[in-house]
């Protein structure tokens, strides 16, 4: 169906308010080729179409962040002291920028990301079955609406130092080189294929692995034989025990910057409360929320499917709102009074943690751009609206190492203070 045959008029807008109906492939094409401003086939803004668009946005946007705040409060649950990673994960979600996780083994990196993908009801017993131990499986509509045997996955993958371009873009096709002497590689399964990638140890690839992951978290793309081959990644998330060295740094430095939000992740504090040697209750409820996500694994034969979290929302709420924050508050229109309100105090912050002599951190042209896109996913976030001076809190996760990252946390906080 092309756009002419789109009508945000004729949409069953009531469905957002049901996942079950909303999460349909229907819904899917719906948000990625009907809620589109341009005219058909050009890229000129149709005002009226633009208007519609973005009434129906603003009175839906509602319903699906819901269910994200929802999913957020299951996590918080689950997981002692990662609340601020859990909100960070879903607005690098929503912004669709790569967010990496730090710290050492143990303390719920990998975790935290599958747990989020469940409750999106992505890698459920009932989707799809396994196609290895590295990846989850669920149907999922390609841009022509047909889902049949195709399979898509949450891509998830332990990188190291062999690991070979087969593993990660998919095998190559031998049929079709011998017959027709062409190189081409199996799609499905790999990351190309992949709607949510998360990345273990990333920072341990080769540089044939680096290269196409650069074009990936960038461009959406992979090239290869002279063709750019478009990937389906919109959620892409990293996680390594440790920062790279200043050796390291030299050759990594253009992969960890397109890592724009960094977030710690670090063990519960192992400390008594008071005199009395009392057990602290982050320590309880760790042990306690712990042994009910093990219990859970043991029942389950140690099998993802058994042991899956029932689902809360799902990828279209955050296909949704990525058209909310694109669309709303002027969209590209930096006249629009909500932008207006925070453009300057963002200017100053950014120029006070990366300008001067004695810069705190390093924010190059895209990442200054981009950050400009997650300060309104936080915005639609925290209170569903347009962005104000405390959702410039999200620059706090844009530190180069853990030297800096308190001084970068700390810089940010004192100028939100100052500013209001």
């Amino acid at each position: 169906m092309n756009q002419e045959q789109w009508n945000p008029k004729e949409f069953p807008w009531e469905e957002i308010k049901d996942r079950e109906r909303f999460c349909s492939h229907d819904w899917t094409k719906r948000i990625l080729d009907g809620l589109s401003v341009y005219r058909p086939g050009t890229t000129e803004i149709d005002p009226g179409r633009q208007k519609q668009i973005v009434s129906y946005l603003k009175d839906n946007a509602q319903y699906a962040l819901a269910r994200l705040q929802a999913l957020a409060d299951e996590l918080k649950q689950q997981f002692v002291q990662k609340d601020e990673i859990i909100d960070m994960v879903i607005v690098s979600a929503i912004a669709h920028q790569p967010m990496l996780l730090l710290g050492p083994p143990g303390t719920a990196k990998s975790k935290i990301i599958l747990k989020f993908c469940e409750g999106l009801g992505i890698g459920r017993a009932g989707d799809a079955p396994s196609r290895d131990k590295t990846s989850l499986q669920y149907l999922l509509p390609d841009r022509t609406g047909n889902v049949s045997s195709e399979k898509h996955t949450v891509y998830q993958y332990l990188l190291h130092g062999f690991t070979e371009p087969d593993e990660v873009l998919g095998p190559v096709d031998i049929e079709q080189l011998r017959k027709e002497s062409k190189f081409r590689r199996i799609r499905e399964g790999s990351i190309i294929d992949s709607e949510v990638v998360f990345l273990d140890e990333v920072f341990r690839a080769n540089s044939a692995i680096l290269n196409a992951l650069l074009t990936v978290m960038n461009e959406r793309r992979v090239y290869e034989g002279g063709q750019a081959y478009p990937a389906r990644a919109r959620l892409i998330y990293g996680a390594s025990n440790d920062i790279p060295s200043p050796q390291q740094m030299k050759d990594l430095k253009a992969f960890y910057e397109r890592f724009i939000l960094r977030m710690e992740s670090d063990f519960v504090p192992m400390r008594f409360a008071g005199s009395e040697k009392v057990i602290p209750d982050k320590r309880k409820k760790l042990l306690e929320q712990g042994w009910r996500a093990e219990i859970r694994d043991l029942r389950a034969g140690y099998q993802p499917q058994g042991a899956a979290m029932s689902p809360i929302a799902c990828l279209n709420d955050i296909l949704f709102l990525n058209r909310v924050v694109t669309e709303l508050w002027g969209g590209a229109d930096f006249n629009d009074p909500f932008i207006q309100l925070i453009l300057q105090p963002y200017h100053r912050l950014v120029i006070a943690l990366s300008g001067g002599d004695k810069p705190i951190c390093t924010i190059d042209d895209r990442k200054f751009i981009r950050l400009f896109l997650l300060v309104r996913a936080h915005a639609l976030y925290s209170h569903n609206g347009p962005p104000r001076l405390k959702n410039l809190t999200v620059l706090k996760h844009i530190w180069h190492d853990l030297d800096s990252k308190q001084k970068v946390a700390d810089a940010v906080t004192k100028f939100i203070t100052e500013e209001k």
